[in-house]
């Protein structure tokens, strides 16, 4: 061979292998670079559509968002098959949390992918659904009280008990979920929130259909926004900040927690273990608890980030609204599920719950 030919495949065969390394190197790369995918099942509009496209353009991820009409949609989906493969990220309250833990659908998160939680309060991670690890992210807080006409109710007089009183059939509506509307019926009779023995569910259970049977009507946090503002509706259950949009509509409306009380709940984020696209879903819990990201959330949905650094981002008007940030004397008022000891019965009562409430009236 001669010295131009040898110079001609050596050049070839350092083109060959430079060419078969990069190719090498590409591939390590995207072996570990996110998937271009992320579907997330969660309640309607719960995510400011800005921190959903910011994440998009960022990490170069099309996300597809999918909406329950109430988080026991999920949690029926779930048990039916733990393993479920159609979402990569989920959105449930701290009341079935325990449930999801204990049906083995929430994957364990590592801390070190998720730097951005030193921004939430460690007592918000120590819960029972985090007892073995880290399974779920606490998102929003937030309370569950009434929404009142001062046309109509009596501001004096209004509490739990007032739906079911006659003089407000056919004019009040409970939220379309069912540990609300448990919480609402127990705490009209002087129960706790969450039912801890048999004899308060059974009570609890009965109020609920009566409550049907004399016309009840069952609402999503946003369709009753319209029947509360034309006055359709004098009284509701409802979740503080689906209240607001209603109460900058008609200045007759008032959101309280009642003398009896009310609910302090907290929404999660969890991988479900049927994940195709768990490290995308890892990369957005912790973008979407970034303090500007947060705070663009809260001034979005007009509720509570558990984000302690996003409130020097947050608009002041809005840290100084107690119904968004509640003060002191209404979270003395307020109980959230982890207040409770887990009742697994009560799971079981959810379901013959939610088909009392199939009974009733509807308004999406």
């Amino acid at each position: 061979m001669n010295r131009l030919a040898h110079l001609r495949l050596t050049t070839i065969w350092y083109a060959v292998s430079a060419l078969i390394a990069a190719a090498a190197l590409l591939v390590g790369v995207f072996a570990f670079a996110p998937a271009t995918e992320l579907t997330i099942y969660t309640w309607e509009d719960y995510i400011a559509p800005e921190v959903v496209a910011s994440f998009e353009e960022t990490y170069h991820v099309e996300v597809s968002i999918h909406e329950f009409e109430s988080e026991f949609d999920l949690v029926r989906a779930y048990r039916e098959q733990p393993d479920l493969d159609a979402y990569d990220l989920i959105f449930f309250s701290d009341t079935v949390a325990e449930e999801l833990r204990r049906l083995g659908v929430l994957s364990s998160i590592k801390k070190n992918q998720v730097p951005n939680i030193e921004y939430i309060a460690p007592t918000l991670l120590d819960t029972r659904v985090n007892a073995e690890g880290l399974h779920a992210v606490p998102y929003m807080f937030g309370t569950t009280g009434i929404v009142y006409n001062e046309k109509y109710v009596d501001a004096d007089t209004v509490d739990w008990s007032s739906f079911w009183d006659e003089q407000y059939r056919g004019k009040s509506c409970l939220l379309n979920d069912e540990s609300e509307v448990i919480a609402a019926a127990a705490l009209s009779q002087g129960f706790d929130a969450v039912p801890t023995n048999d004899a308060a569910m059974r009570e609890v259970t009965a109020l609920v259909r009566q409550y049907t049977e004399n016309d009840g009507t069952y609402c999503g946090d946003v369709g009753q926004t319209e029947e509360l503002v034309q006055e359709r509706l004098w009284i509701t259950q409802n979740w503080n900040g689906s209240a607001i949009p209603a109460l900058d509509e008609n200045p007759s409306l008032a959101y309280i927690i009642p003398g009896d009380g009310g609910r302090l709940w907290y929404d999660m984020m969890a991988i479900p273990r049927g994940a195709k696209h768990a490290r995308t879903a890892t990369l957005f819990i912790n973008f979407i608890n970034e303090p500007r990201v947060a705070a663009e959330n809260v001034m979005y949905l007009q509720y509570a980030s558990v984000n302690d650094a996003a409130r020097e981002y947050i608009d002041p008007e809005i840290l100084q609204n107690e119904i968004i940030y509640p003060s002191s004397s209404t979270r003395a008022r307020v109980h959230a599920s982890a207040d409770f000891p887990y009742y697994e019965a009560v799971a079981d009562m959810r379901d013959e719950i939610n088909e009392i409430m199939q009974e009733g009236k509807f308004i999406e």
